[in-house]
């Protein structure tokens, strides 16, 4: 039995790799999947795959950072589903400068998208999930937001903000709603290869970031949302105000 039928599950950042991955495990896991990115570059090839495999998927075009557009989301979605039963907070950004370099720009643009992005699709969708019985939220943070990384000040306190939103959730919005967060570590995706290019020697830089995780390698995008499935799922029905740490054990370095 699939673990998700029946369930309408709403994925924002759904065109990079973690997005991607979380769209395929969920429609194959039998929910209706919204997908919502603020691209849509490769999004109907994305979606004509997965409609082809015989999902239940649309694109919505959205910047999660602008209220007006995830209230227009959230609209669209109740006259055409009728509620939401998980949201899947996804949608990241990284900028990686030294403190005197971070400008103002990228000081904004991580906090925006990988905080207040989260607090504004919550607080438009909570309407439509409230009174069913299994509504879950679960947002993707980091290890980053509870251990220090340098050249990493606004990604840091922008997934730090989210852990803090993650708890506070859970407690309000108890007993409708499960809100739990996943903090991976470094996951093999487009973000953290892009951290390792910016270096004069990438492949330094992944061979450092592979020697400090016990299980010795990067994860994948589906290790994460394997995660994300189950705290979506019935499976999880106890589970709340949970910070679920997956990252090969690299948080445990040093211990």
């Amino acid at each position: 039995m699939r673990v998700l039928d029946g369930k309408v599950a709403l994925v924002t950042g759904a065109i990079g790799d973690m997005g991607r991955a979380a769209c395929r495990r969920f429609a194959a896991e039998g929910a209706a999947v919204v997908a919502t990115d603020v691209t849509d570059v490769g999004a109907s090839e994305f979606v004509e795959e997965l409609t082809a495999a015989g999902h239940d998927v649309e694109f919505y075009k959205a910047d999660i950072t602008d209220s007006s557009a995830v209230n227009a989301m959230a609209e669209h979605v109740r006259s055409t589903r009728g509620h939401v039963d998980t949201i899947y907070n996804n949608a990241g950004v990284m900028a990686v400068s030294p403190l005197a370099d971070i400008t103002d720009e990228q000081w904004h643009r991580t906090l925006d998208v990988n905080l207040t992005g989260v607090f504004l699709v919550t607080r438009a969708f909570v309407p439509l999930m409230r009174g069913r019985r299994g509504s879950s939220i679960t947002n993707v943070s980091s290890m980053g937001g509870f251990r220090v990384y340098p050249t990493q000040i606004p990604y840091g306190a922008s997934k730090a903000g989210c852990l803090q939103l993650t708890q506070s959730c859970a407690v309000e919005l108890a007993p409708d709603i499960r809100v739990n967060a996943i903090a991976p570590g470094c996951i093999d995706t487009q973000m953290a290869r892009g951290y390792a290019n910016a270096s004069p020697d990438p492949a330094a830089v992944i061979a450092a970031l592979e020697a400090g995780i016990p299980l010795g390698r990067m994860g994948t995008p589906d290790e994460i949302v394997n995660v994300g499935v189950w705290l979506a799922s019935d499976q999880a029905s106890y589970v709340t105000g949970a910070i679920l740490v997956v990252d090969g054990g690299s948080t445990l370095e040093g211990k």
